[in-house]
């Protein structure tokens, strides 16, 4: 009730500010700038997700704040970790130290503005885009957190929005609850860093892509996957690659099953996406052999497939170090496949759990396959539904590439913070239908606001 809320609102307000003017007087800028940056990152945020989810998919607004709150909670914990238990000894703490100081220059007039604004790739992408964030807003380390987490924050929601235009009969409510708050989402795609910024632009393209294979075609579905994919590229060129992939892989499909609308259906259209999306594949493919590319693999004449052996080989010898190292997958041929992908999205399970930092995540892994056993009728329509949504298709390529790309990967920490960016897709296969149903219509037979949610098998 109104008049119930207004005295809260008052008595918060005055705590606000009597704890912000503390912070300001005994607290560095690195903490209490933060104070300043989460009311407006509330204020801004609510409304246009409350929009967003509005309507018949309004139930999952709860859902979407309840996310925003642990998204910030779970960005505090990143940073008392980074900087109480490691000393700021992580890429966060690096990204830091260089934003300082360039937006220190670039504020009093000794570097050109133009430095802050990122057009670099990889790693100097992201000192490129904190520089920006600090320039425009001080270089607090928490706030810059924030920010970052914000960012990883509006990839969850892509995600959820893409589900809920392109997969029929969505269990809606367990999948928000799943991508919003399950620990993996909130806690590592949630510092200074680059899973933030990849976990918005894979967010943005997984969007555009739905809309895409659902027949919605316009240039605005276009320009969000080629924005995303170009985003992610400019920091990781391999989830580019994986993600261009995984479209064609689901247009193809859609045209066969005819998933993909009647928008696709025209022979110009097809012949210009599958152009489109090949060209795209073998550019974003080529730079990601380039920047992965170790240095033991350069040399005139050297082979695409020795390229590629040299990049596995320098990623297991650059990730097998430390407390958390495990034997990687050796796959010598395709029977190999279906068990390095299961592995590669599963560890750690409780067995490889040594230490705190890596129970925790084979404790929510647990509780997934868990899950996944419960659901057992919604894995098994999985086959059937493909055939209805070709997103469902796309989901599956990119968690084949993902886990075939990363089997390699012999750090447990690595392999978990790089495995968030890809869990969306993963929950997703837990939140389909129940059982097959024969009149299920297909996506394209609904608008956005009209798509069917199986709130009686949210459960």
């Amino acid at each position: 009730m109104p008049y119930r809320l207004e005295p809260i609102a008052i008595v918060a307000a005055t705590l606000y500010v009597l704890v912000l003017g503390w912070a300001m007087a005994f607290v560095s800028y690195n903490v209490w700038g933060a104070l300043v940056v989460a009311p407006v990152i509330v204020v801004v945020t609510v409304p246009v997700v409350r929009r967003i989810f509005s309507g018949e998919h309004s139930e999952l607004f709860p859902f979407a704040v309840a996310g925003l709150i642990a998204k910030l909670a779970g960005s505090v914990v990143r940073y008392a970790i980074t900087y109480e238990s490691y000393g700021g000894l992580a890429d966060a703490g690096v990204y830091h130290d260089y934003a300082r100081k360039l937006a220190e220059a670039v504020r009093n007039g000794t570097a050109s503005p133009f430095e802050a604004i990122p057009h670099h790739v990889g790693t100097e992408f992201i000192n490129r885009l904190t520089t920006l964030i600090y320039t425009l807003f001080g270089s607090s380390q928490l706030a810059g957190f924030f920010f970052f987490a914000w960012m990883g924050y509006w990839g969850a929601v892509l995600f959820v929005r893409a589900a809920l235009v392109a997969v029929p009969a969505l269990a809606a409510k367990r999948y928000a609850a799943l991508v919003f708050l399950a620990p993996t989402l909130v806690y590592w795609p949630s510092s200074v860093g680059k899973e933030a910024w990849i976990m918005m632009c894979i967010g943005l393209a997984s969007y555009g892509t739905a809309l895409l294979l659902v027949g919605r075609w316009s240039w605005l579905a276009l320009f969000f996957t080629v924005l995303g994919i170009t985003g992610a590229a400019f920091v990781r060129p391999h989830f580019g690659a994986i993600w261009i992939g995984a479209l064609l892989v689901a247009l193809m499909v859609g045209l066969f099953t005819g998933s993909a609308g009647s928008a696709l259906k025209s022979r110009f259209t097809v012949a210009f996406f599958m152009v489109v999306a090949v060209i795209g594949l073998s550019v974003v493919a080529a730079i990601t052999t380039r920047f992965l590319k170790p240095p033991s693999a350069d040399g005139a004449g050297t082979s695409t497939s020795r390229n590629v052996t040299a990049i596995f080989n320098e990623a297991t010898r650059r990730t097998e170090g430390g407390r958390s190292k495990f034997d990687t997958i050796t796959i010598s041929g395709p029977q190999d496949w279906p068990y390095a992908i299961y592995r590669t999205l599963t560890r750690p399970m409780l067995s490889e759990a040594h230490n705190v930092a890596s129970l925790l995540p084979a404790i929510e892994m647990t509780a997934l396959l868990l899950l996944a056993l419960f659901s057992w009728r919604r894995i098994a329509n999985l086959p059937r539904m493909m055939l209805r949504s070709s997103y469902l298709v796309f989901a599956l390529v990119v968690l084949v590439m993902f886990g075939l790309a990363f089997t390699r990967i012999g750090n447990l920490g690595i392999l978990t913070r790089q495995r968030s960016l890809v869990m969306p897709l993963f929950l997703l296969m837990l939140c389909g239908p129940q059982l097959p149903d024969p009149d299920l219509p297909r996506p394209t037979d609904f608008s956005t606001r009209s798509l069917p949610v199986a709130s009686h098998s949210d459960g």
